[in-house]
């Protein structure tokens, strides 16, 4: 049975951080798949893929020197690293010691793997440092704070699976019902949000107000007579 190790890894300190624990658990199912054998697993969080000088790059790096691996797998090329040069120098010192280098996204890499997806990964990253540089500069020309969190400070993201309610619709609807009609049809509001609340009025239903008073205007009387 080959002796696989796996890798993970995110970006910034901006993801959640359940990603790599999503990437490990699809890895390994794949692992499993193909009947290889867990033996290390290596993670880095918060880690840029645009230099190798990665802790658990690092340590897997050391595992392949010891040669106690037969397999490296990730997720995905971009997530061992999005530099052509590195990826390139990777798969030619896994390639030397017998070792296979294999995804869950590419399959088994090639060189042609190399060539044409190093390269596109190699642009992402180029794109992705000119929009951080441009939001960087716009950030220090509106006076705010172009940096990260402080030092003693990390940035922590929670989600609990509900929306964030909009308390102006409790207060411009009654109690009963308060947010939907009893009618057939259960997506439509059985009381118009109001926008002297800072609640903003659905298209259709400004549609639907302006057809009405159309409709008020043309009923009117004129020249002063008056209709039961």
């Amino acid at each position: 049975m080959k002796r696989c190790a796996i890798y993970a890894r995110y970006s910034t300190d901006k993801q959640d951080v359940q990603s790599i624990e999503t990437q490990l658990m699809m890895c390994r199912r794949e692992v499993m798949r193909q009947g290889w054998q867990e033996v290390l697993c290596f993670t880095d969080a918060a880690e840029s893929a645009a230099t190798m000088h990665r802790p658990g790059m690092k340590a897997l790096l050391a595992a392949v020197a010891a040669g106690v691996v037969d397999i490296v797998y990730a997720d995905a090329m971009d997530q061992l690293s999005r530099s052509q040069a590195d990826i390139a120098t990777l798969f030619d010192r896994l390639r030397f010691r017998g070792i296979l280098l294999a995804t869950r996204k590419e399959g088994i890499v090639t060189p042609l793997h190399i060539g044409m997806i190093g390269t596109i990964n190699a642009e992402q990253l180029s794109a992705t440092s000119d929009k951080t540089r441009d939001a960087l500069v716009r950030r220090h020309t509106m006076g705010k704070y172009p940096g990260g969190s402080a030092y003693g400070y990390e940035k922590r993201i929670e989600h609990d699976g509900n929306g964030e309610r909009i308390r102006a619709y409790r207060r411009s609807c009654p109690p009963r019902p308060r947010y939907w009609s009893a009618s057939l049809n259960t997506m439509q509001p059985a009381y118009p949000p109001s926008p002297s609340r800072g609640v903003s009025m659905p298209r259709a239903y400004l549609r639907r107000a302006a057809a009405k008073r159309a409709n008020i205007r043309s009923a009117r009387p004129r020249h002063g007579r008056r209709t039961r």
